[in-house]
């Protein structure tokens, strides 16, 4: 039928054949097939059903008389099929998912993001978000290609496209690389500007290049640009790691002889630093003289002395400094609420096993701490004059229900209600997220209903995962009952991604 003149097959029609010939596992056919469905589209309509057939074979949890991965002449040929149909939105997605599936791309796949850019008249803008994008998740390499194929289409490569590659080149390790690029920004005659300046301090601090650092801020300086008390800052830090207070004293002096004010970030930064070598009580000195020039300690400073006081065995110490925190309606952290719990859990190992040298990574804290530890740490509040409220439920919470521990995140919850206290909706949708994540999709119904009993509004989230998962279940009707109280509630759900996903489900 092909051969003949007058017929052009459908893409619903490639797509049937696919079918079959994945499932009798006949990729070289199949993949030949898939090149001329994505070939056929002659509207953006085809185009778009396409891509959400070719999506759903290329998901890992898809069944495998189904599965077969996308190669990368068919991402290729996908990205000239959207080009096409200037549906560049879709085209820069996909491109990233072609990224996430580790599928390099090559000379082609560039010549086709960069004609979609271009047949819009928006190659710098376009082409600066993806190479944002890029940058973002590590890919810097591929952003440097994409740039380089987009120089060829007139892409002005700016000082803000300079940037930020030499900060991604940073981001991933590779300094050298990111110099050398900076010096061909000269070399070009693109003038670096202030953030240039601050991405390679920032990045030559990290890599512990403390006095290539500082040449920088000389030259930023002698270029007419005044550092900001955040470039001083990263170099302080730097400074200071190597436990050289000497020379980062002569920077602070600097600053407040250059006019700048000290912030926040920067007397932290020596406050870790002291507090570290075992000097708490100079730490203490700074706090109070900080405090005294206007600069308030915010959550990072105060549960650095916690941890410090923790650390030192000055149990009293650390919980007093959690009331000054509280007093001062500087509201404790998730990460504050971990450290306290970690070091209960801590001096709980060292009674029992009477062993000194016992530690806890903090990534386990959520995963040994119990429902006694839990009213110890209430117990020590309480005795020190500050009342557990609902952020601490909340923290306690959101630790437990990350670690899949459903049940005694409830149980912690009942507590709370036992003391008078009303879970939020942070509290709530901790609970939804993990009794979803478990499949356990009644419990999580049954929590959503409380919410709106409560006058607490669901996150549309919650919704999403509680209804796609209830129709991965086969529980259509519930899943639509639910669907229908959300869609009474918001208007705006007909255009969520994850509705068309749940009526697609209903038609197959």
């Amino acid at each position: 039928m092909s051969q003949r003149s007058d017929f052009k097959p459908s893409v619903e029609s490639f797509a049937s054949l696919l079918r079959i010939l994945i499932n009798n596992r006949l990729f070289n056919s199949a993949e030949k097939i898939r090149i001329s469905m994505v070939k056929a589209c002659v509207t953006d309509d085809d185009a778009r059903f396409v891509l959400g057939f070719l999506r759903k074979m290329n998901v890992d949890d898809v069944s495998e008389e189904f599965k077969f991965k996308l190669s990368v002449r068919c991402y290729n040929t996908l990205l000239m099929c959207l080009s096409r149909f200037l549906m560049i939105d879709d085209m820069k997605c996909v491109f990233l998912e072609m990224l996430d599936d580790e599928v390099m791309p090559n000379i082609y796949t560039y010549n086709s993001m960069v004609n979609g850019y271009c047949k819009l008249g928006e190659v710098d803008v376009a082409g600066f978000a993806l190479i944002q994008a890029l940058c973002s998740r590590g890919s810097v390499e591929e952003a440097h290609e994409l740039v380089n194929s987009l120089k060829v289409k007139g892409l002005k490569v700016n000082e803000v496209l300079y940037t930020t590659l030499i900060d991604g080149y940073f981001q991933i390790g590779k300094a050298d690389t990111g110099l050398t690029l900076f010096n061909k920004m000269l070399i070009n005659d693109c003038l670096p500007n202030s953030w240039t300046y601050n991405v390679l301090i920032h990045g030559l601090c990290k890599e512990d290049k403390i006095q290539e650092a500082s040449i920088f801020i000389g030259k930023m300086i002698k270029v007419g640009f005044k550092p900001e008390i955040t470039t001083f800052t990263i170099l302080i830090e730097g400074l200071l790691k190597r436990y050289d207070f000497v020379d980062a004293h002569k920077v602070f002096i600097e600053i407040v002889s250059s006019g700048l004010k000290p912030d926040v970030c920067t007397y932290t930064s020596f406050i870790l630093a002291y507090c570290s070598q075992g000097m708490l009580e100079k730490a203490e000195g700074l706090m109070n003289d900080m405090m005294v020039e206007g600069v308030e300690p915010d959550t990072t400073t105060y549960t650095i002395f916690i941890d410090s006081y923790f650390r030192a065995g000055k149990i009293d110490s650390a919980f007093d400094v959690l009331k000054r925190m509280m007093d001062a309606k500087c509201e404790p952290s998730h990460h504050t609420y971990a450290i306290i719990v970690k070091h209960l859990l801590v001096l709980q190992q060292r009674e029992k096993v009477k062993f000194q040298n016992f530690d806890l990574n903090i990534g386990n804290v959520w995963k040994l701490m119990d429902f006694e530890t839990a009213m110890e740490l209430f117990s020590e509040m309480v005795k020190r004059g500050c009342e557990p409220n609902v952020k601490t439920f909340e923290a306690l919470t959101f630790g437990l229900c990350g670690e899949s521990r459903f049940e005694e995140a409830c149980r912690l919850v009942s507590h709370m209600l036992t003391k008078g206290l009303v879970p939020n909706e942070h509290i709530y949708t901790s609970l939804v997220y993990c009794s979803c994540s478990l499949r356990m999709f009644d419990k999580a119904l049954t929590l959503l209903n409380t919410m709106i009993e409560n006058r607490i509004l669901p996150h549309l989230e919650s919704y999403k995962l509680l209804i796609c998962g209830l129709y991965d279940e086969g529980k259509h009707e519930k899943g639509w009952s639910t669907l229908c109280i959300q869609m009474n509630d918001d208007d705006e759900i007909g255009h969520s991604s994850w509705l068309i996903r749940i009526l697609g489900n209903m038609a197959d």
